[in-house]
């Protein structure tokens, strides 16, 4: 899982956020975070595969074509720290490894 990222994102225009997945379409953290701010996201939180727990939802299949939505919501996310961050987006969670 070498190319596997997770981005949190923010829009602030359309004033939703949302979790992101992509694993094979960039070779870089960078390439995914600059198309998402291209596309008009604040990036909120960036993780390779080893830095962040699955929570309630599995890592996705190698894809190299596209990004994978992988929760939305209206507002911005639920950031929760206690003994590690926890990011929550329409009832999906995933935790940052310390």
């Amino acid at each position: 899982m070498k190319n596997y990222f997770r981005i949190t994102a923010y829009h602030k225009k359309l004033n939703i956020s949302m979790i992101m997945d992509s694993y094979g379409k960039f070779n870089e953290l960078w390439e995914f975070s600059a198309y998402l701010v291209e596309k008009g996201f604040s990036i909120l939180e960036v993780h390779r595969a080893n830095k962040f727990t699955d929570g309630n939802f599995p890592k996705a299949s190698q894809d190299n074509d596209h990004v994978i939505l992988r929760a939305a919501q209206y507002e911005m996310p639920n950031i929760e720290i206690r003994n590690s961050k926890t990011i929550t987006i329409a009832n999906r969670y995933y935790s940052i490894n310390n």
